[in-house]
């Protein structure tokens, strides 16, 4: 597997899989909650902190 696409998979596709799992899991059971209400519960907050850690990481310690 390339660099990039392990980057992409580990700083990316893993931070959003909590917000995938709660929109199939929300409409598996048939709620009616909007796509704004699944965002309540911090999901979005996680996926910022590894973007933001990944930018300081390669910024100011040239981690690849």
């Amino acid at each position: 597997m390339s660099a990039n696409l392990l980057w992409i998979f580990i700083k990316i596709v893993l931070p959003l899989m909590p917000i995938v799992i709660n929109f199939i899991f929300i409409k598996i059971m048939g709620s009616d909650k909007e796509w704004y209400q699944i965002l309540t519960g911090g999901e979005l907050f996680i996926f910022s902190t590894t973007i933001s850690a990944s930018a300081i990481g390669v910024t100011f310690f040239k981690v690849v």
